[in-house]
């Protein structure tokens, strides 16, 4: 019996045992296992602050143990299950106040505020509660200060890391560490943008301000049509990124071309691996296209000076017929000045045509004696005609023609200039002794002599009919007349024209010196000159097509360059058009300007245009013009002397005095000074400038900004990998993102600082009070 009492308690133990082993392995296995936070699945509560997981009435995003919980003992909470639903966050930042749009100081307490709509789901339940820790995020928070925003929901807190990606392109995690991304960086954040329209606005500004000095335009179509169509390089993103591609192209060519790379060429396949053909040939452009504007910047000051140089000779009509002969000489060569390729060749051809003006002077001369040469011929010719030679005595003569016919191709005609009319005759009569034809008879003598005298007649007349067309030039008319007229008064024996004609022609020495100067001034003008028509060319036929195409497109390679679509582009030189035509002139601010100077300037004429004190108008940088600008060393001496007297006296006059009336070098920059220099007026002066000047350029920024930011952000911050990153590492899904900008006091009604705006509140006021409070101390 009491054996059987103490069997039945053990029973129970082992039973109680078993149920409480089952029970714990369903608790290990529901609760660790199976517990998923998923749509329908988990039991969640929408509370005042914002919706929360109830996991063991918590929602902290550890897996805990779970049990039954009586239902309804949360009191005033709404029990549901999540439900898998988009949802919209709104969410408002400013970053500038609204007087920088409008210019209006009014407007300094009102803020341009951003407000953005997240419209979102989650995707992955058990990620989004795991990964979002409120707790502890606004734990960290609450660290920072009073004035740090606290998240109210997990949805919040991704909308806070979008909001942060679209006004500085980062985002950070639950502590404040910046989040990473391999895949690369989303479009051009509102930080980004207002940096790159300040920089792209002023430099544009500057640009077409050059512009405007050198071309006048009045028009703004007119600027953009010049832009667009004449140098569309800089159209395409701006001065200053032109310029980084033209000076990344020389980079590369400066490294390829190093004697360190072996085997490395210009156009090396390592560089087109690199920055890819594409990218490679913007730059190339790039590059030819500022060689372009440095050689019209060059070739426009050289032919200003050869101009210059030019003058000397205006006065002297002689060597500009010279010259002018000279070009018609090549033009009858067809040739041309453009196209002689160095000063050497320049010499040999002027010292061709001087040979040239001889020989054919003397051969026009010579007229007379062809006209008396070819009667004779036609007497004997029609002589013979009446009279024909015998059979034999003709047979004997054209037998002897090829000899004779030699003879003047040897001898006659490689010395026709030397050759009087009585000079045939005896090279006939030397030619007939040497080959033994004395018993030749008289008619056959006489037939062969007709035939040799016909062919000097040929070539004489070829001769002087060529040298009459030579005397179209007008320097060589005008000796053939002068020396026709001594001919025919028989001062020259016209067996001695040659001769004559070659003295004449030595005592004019300035054929030989002074036009060769003034031809090689010429050369060096006609060589510029084609030189643009080539670059021209090149322009018009690739530069202009290349650069439109780029400009107009937004293919990946033009917005990784520009960073900005073409629409954005135009909008931008826009801005700098209006505000450069239509902009406030705030010239007169400034402490200082730069004066071109003109033929004729000097400090004493500076002075009294711009009604400043002497000692404005010769600063330190303006005395070393002035240097350079006297003409004789002892001048220069003098004024050293003067210099060194007022670096150990002060006084600056007496220098000034010597120097006041010297005739500045032309083309030449110098500094006009309006009040004294780094005295308080002066910085006073720059900081009003400054201010100003400010002002005027934040309207354009900003109004440019806000034109456009709405659309980047909609449509191209979507699809940024950051955004792909935020929802692979918590769940959600990004919908749509819409912007949009309105005008909004930075206070509340009992004058405090908006909690989303406090950060520009102390940026615009505190921070500037406690920089005055510093600066009075110090």
């Amino acid at each position: 019996m009491l054996e059987e009492e103490k069997e039945a308690p053990k029973r129970g133990k082992w039973i109680g045992l078993t149920v409480l082993i089952l029970a714990l392995a369903y608790v290990i296995t529901d609760g660790w296992f199976t517990n998923k936070i998923e749509p329908q699945s988990v039991v969640a509560v929408y509370e005042p602050g914002g919706v929360r997981a109830l996991v063991n009435k918590t929602d902290k995003p550890t897996r805990m143990w779970k049990w039954p919980r009586i239902l309804g003992t949360s009191i005033g909470v709404a029990e549901e299950p999540i439900k898998d639903e988009a949802k919209v966050i709104a969410s408002r930042f400013a970053m500038y106040t609204t007087d920088k749009v409008t210019g209006n100081t009014e407007d300094k307490e009102y803020v341009q505020a951003y407000l953005v709509d997240i419209e979102m789901e989650v995707k992955d339940w058990q990620k989004f509660f795991q990964e979002i820790d409120l707790d502890e995020i606004n734990k960290e928070r609450r660290k920072a200060g009073p004035f740090v925003r606290l998240v109210k929901d997990r949805f919040e807190v991704v909308a806070y890391l979008i909001e942060n990606i679209i006004r500085s392109g980062e985002a950070t995690d639950r502590f404040g560490k910046f989040l990473r991304t391999e895949e690369g960086y989303p479009a051009m954040n509102l930080n980004t943008r207002i940096n790159y329209a300040y920089s792209q606005l002023i430099t544009r500004r500057n640009f077409l301000i050059t512009l405007l000095d050198h071309y006048h335009f009045k028009a703004a179509e007119k600027i953009k049509k010049y832009l667009k169509e004449e140098i569309p390089w800089y159209w395409f993103a701006g001065p200053n990124m032109y310029e980084l591609l033209a000076q990344q192209y020389k980079d590369i060519q400066e490294l390829t071309l190093s004697p360190y790379n072996e085997d490395i060429g210009p156009e090396a396949s390592q560089q087109r691996v690199i920055f890819g053909e594409d990218r490679l040939e913007i730059y190339r452009r790039a590059y030819q296209a500022y060689q372009y504007e440095q050689f019209l910047i060059q070739t426009e000051r050289h032919l200003k000076e050869l101009e210059n140089r030019q003058k000397t000779y205006s006065g002297k009509e002689k060597i500009q017929k010279t010259c002018q002969g000279f070009k018609e000489f090549l033009k009858f060569k067809g040739s041309d000045l453009r196209f002689i390729a160095s000063a050497r060749d320049l010499q040999n051809l002027y010292s061709s045509f001087i040979m040239e003006l001889e020989s054919n002077i003397t051969f026009a001369l010579r007229q007379s004696e062809v006209e008396s040469i070819k009667k004779a011929v036609d007497e004997v010719r029609k002589k013979f005609d009446e009279d024909p030679l015998k059979e034999v005595d003709r047979k004997r003569a054209e037998e002897i023609q090829k000899g004779i016919e030699d003879l003047m191709k040897k001898e006659l005609l490689e010395e026709l200039p030397y050759f009087s009319s009585q000079k045939p005759f005896q090279l006939f009569n030397d030619y007939l002794a040497k080959n033994n034809l004395q018993d030749l008879s008289s008619p056959a003598k006489e037939y062969a002599w007709l035939l040799l005298r016909e062919q000097h007649l040929a070539a004489l007349s070829r001769k002087v009919e060529k040298a009459l067309k030579f005397l179209d030039i007008e320097i060589a008319q005008e000796f053939y007349l002068d020396l026709k007229s001594k001919l025919e008064a028989g001062k020259i024996d016209p067996s001695q024209i040659l001769s004559t004609v070659r003295e004449y022609i030595t005592d004019q020495q300035y054929l030989f010196q002074d036009p060769l100067g003034l031809i090689s001034l010429l050369w060096q003008e006609e060589k510029l000159e084609w030189e643009k028509i080539q670059w021209e060319n090149i322009k018009e036929e690739e530069f202009i097509p290349f650069f439109k195409y780029y400009s107009q497109a937004d293919t990946e390679l033009a917005l990784d360059i520009r960073r900005v679509t073409a629409e954005e582009n135009e909008a931008l030189w826009e801005a700098a058009i209006e505000e450069v035509l239509g902009g406030e002139d705030i010239t007169e601010l400034r402490p200082s300007l730069l004066h071109e100077i003109k033929k004729g300037d000097t400090l004493a004429k500076l002075a009294k245009k711009y009604k400043v004190n002497w000692r404005l108008v010769f600063g330190r940088d303006n005395r070393e013009r002035v240097r350079q600008s006297l003409s004789s060393n002892e001048d220069k001496m003098k004024f050293d002397r003067l210099l060194a007297q007022g670096i150990r006296t002060g006084d600056w006059q007496p220098a000034y005095e010597f120097a006041k009336n010297v005739s500045l070098e032309v083309d030449k920059s110098v500094t006009i000074n309006r009040v004294e220099e780094f005295a308080s007026q002066w910085f006073e002066k720059q900081e009003e400038y400054r201010k100003k000047r400010e002002a005027i350029v934040n309207r354009y920024i900003y109004g440019w900004i806000e034109k456009f930011a709405p659309k980047v952000i909609e449509e191209y911050v979507p699809v940024s990998p950051w955004i792909d990153y935020i929802e692979r590492t918590y769940g959600v899904k990004v919908i749509e993102i819409k912007l949009h900008i309105e005008k909004d006091s930075m206070f509340t009604k009992d004058g405090q600082p908006k909690e989303e705006y406090y950060d520009l509140y102390y940026s615009e006021y505190v921070s500037k009070v406690k920089l005055k409070e510093k600066g009075k101390k110090d």
